[in-house]
């Protein structure tokens, strides 16, 4: 007699659910709207996580001898349900209090780990990442390596790498490797250690410094084709301009962390065929102006490139000036200044850039963030994600305004954005709900409109927009208009004027007017025809925008109603605001 489907089921089990079969689970959510669906699927989320927060595994992660031994006891409390853990050991130094404080919390943390019950915890999910040349990692360790990062110390001692101190052999679900600095070690230490990743998919060796070791890229890339390791994503970077030439050649993936870039790479780095699609620039150090030339002139040559992440790298305002509209003064004098490029990245995906505003010039800040603004919603119309820190440690730089005439607006020409962060340590702007409602729909009502207007109309008859009686002034050419702006100057010497002659028409049209009120005024024009015809003939303002960050230097992202809502009510945590 034949067995039910049930009767096959182990022992046990119990009956199968519904909700385990997809094909069926699929049709029963095809019914229901997909806003209420993704409302529900919000509420629920939020309550489960609600619910079991004190169940949820930890991320902990610290670094240094500096941090105080309470860091240590706190994430000692989490460490049974804790995923990943992260100690990163410091310099070489001297036998000081702070080193050995430092292989103090290290022994702890080992004699702890000695009495965890790894049978109610995940092991292959756990993340240990250590100096190696701060002390060897035991065996209890061992039990915590699904991922290794491998780091050196800086100095002239020699490090050692012992393989079977830092991976055991059984521990086979390593998917990410970075080998950051070889220091004294051999390459075949590192050949070593891929034996115990079959399953590596990201191999990452940073800051190689051939004179301390021999590194031979094309033997590393035979030892991967004899382990056979597929990797997604491989980035070699070295120290010495002369290697830069030769490595990752058909990689379209870069990625630069500490000193492994420099000022002395881009050229080399411009000489190699052009293919890489994503660069990332982890590197704190600020090479001055140069290295925001060299990043410009590289977006200038780049046009496969979908993903700039260069957050810590000053990229200069003045390389997006093309109508040369702003005073510049000390470096940025403009018989220094040479004409700009334009980013050929056209079809970027992400974007993180520091912008850097000159020094000392009051008044004219609008004017700046306008030039910003324009620029980047012109030349990379395709934007999805968006992460603008501006500013650096000089308290006389300053923000870019994100006042109603600083052009934040002009984002919201991105029809595809979905994320969007400005933060910065300084005070930005003036954020009162008459500067930022108009982002969100609650904030385009008419009674809202009629306000806003009421506000702009005198800007734009005393730039020469409007005329007395309210109707607009014909205007064509940038230069009249900029002649009308209190805001914008005009010094378009000829040496360093723009060179239009290979610029798509559609683009060059674009950009006639780049940083004048003109582009603000004509934004909103649109935007207040949506709000009274419906969309029908108006402008569609950011209509995929999910998340949304302004002056929040933790970068924490809400919904673009919540944030709003965050910076104009919010006195008490934000008492810069003005209501």
């Amino acid at each position: 007699m034949a067995r039910s489907k049930s009767a096959r089921r182990p022992a046990g089990l119990g009956p199968q659910s519904p909700l385990n079969v997809p094909e069926i689970l699929d049709l029963t959510l095809s019914f229901v709207h997909q806003h209420t669906l993704a409302r529900s699927a919000i509420l629920v989320s939020r309550q489960w996580f609600l619910t079991a927060r004190r169940h949820l595994v930890l991320d902990f992660a610290w670094s240094d001898c500096l941090e105080k031994s309470d860091d240590l006891k706190y994430a000692l409390k989490f460490l049974p349900r804790m995923n990943r853990l992260q100690w990163f050991a410091g310099s070489p130094r001297e036998a000081t209090a702070g080193t050995m404080a430092q292989e103090k919390q290290w022994a702890v943390l080992l004699r702890v780990l000695e009495t965890v019950d790894y049978n109610k915890t995940i092991p292959e999910t756990k993340h240990l990442a250590k100096n190696y040349a701060a002390g060897s990692i035991d065996k209890k360790a061992d039990n915590w390596s699904s991922r290794i990062r491998v780091k050196r110390r800086r100095g002239d001692e020699a490090v050692q790498v012992d393989v079977t101190s830092a991976l055991d052999s059984d521990s086979t679900g390593t998917e990410n490797l970075v080998w950051q600095g070889n220091g004294g070690a051999q390459q075949k230490d590192l050949e070593d250690l891929l034996e115990c990743t079959p399953q590596l998919k990201t191999l990452k060796c940073i800051a190689l410094d051939l004179k301390e070791a021999k590194f031979d890229i094309d033997r590393l890339n035979l030892r991967l084709l004899e382990l056979n390791i597929r990797l997604d994503s491989f980035t070699v970077s070295m120290l010495e301009t002369s290697s830069v030439i030769a490595i990752c050649l058909n990689s379209q993936e870069r990625t630069f962390c500490d000193t492994s870039l420099s000022f002395h790479h881009m050229p080399y780095l411009q000489h190699q065929p052009n293919i890489i699609t994503s660069l990332e620039i982890c590197c704190r150090v600020d090479f001055g102006s140069t290295s925001g030339d060299l990043l410009h002139d590289y977006l200038c040559s780049s046009p496969n490139l979908l993903h700039l992440k260069a957050l810590y790298t000053p990229y200069s305002l003045d390389r997006m000036d093309l109508h040369r509209l702003l005073p510049y003064h000390g470096l940025m004098r403009s018989v220094n200044r040479r004409s700009p490029g334009i980013w050929q990245c056209r079809r970027l995906r992400t974007l993180h850039i520091k912008i850097v505003t000159p020094k000392n010039q009051f008044g004219v800040q609008e004017a700046y963030a306008r030039i910003a603004f324009g620029y980047i919603a012109r030349v990379c119309p395709e934007l999805r994600e968006m992460k603008m820190f501006n500013g650096d440690s000089r308290a006389e730089t300053p923000s870019l305004d994100m006042a109603i005439l600083g052009g934040l607006c002009l984002l919201g020409r991105l029809q595809h954005l979905e994320r969007f962060s400005s933060g910065t340590w300084k005070k930005q702007g003036d954020l009162s709900a008459r500067n930022l409602e108009w982002i969100v729909k609650s904030g385009r009502t008419e009674d809202k409109m009629k306000k806003r207007q009421k506000y702009l109309q005198p800007i734009w008859k005393e730039v020469g927009l409007l005329d007395s009686a309210g109707s607009a002034l014909p205007f064509d050419d940038a230069a009249m208009v900029a002649s009308q702006d209190p805001m914008s100057f005009s010094s378009l010497e000829p040496e360093i004027r723009f060179d239009w002659t290979n610029v798509d028409p559609v683009l060059r049209g674009e950009l006639r007017y780049l940083g004048l009120l003109v582009e603000v005024k004509t934004f909103f024009d649109a935007l207040d025809k949506s709000s009274t015809e419906d969309g029908e003939q108006g402008y569609n303002c950011f209509p995929v925008l999910r998340y949304l960050s302004l002056c929040s230097p933790g970068e924490i992202e809400l919904s673009p109603e919540r944030e709003i809502k965050r910076l104009v009510l919010d006195k008490k945590r934000q008492p810069w605001i003005k209501p």
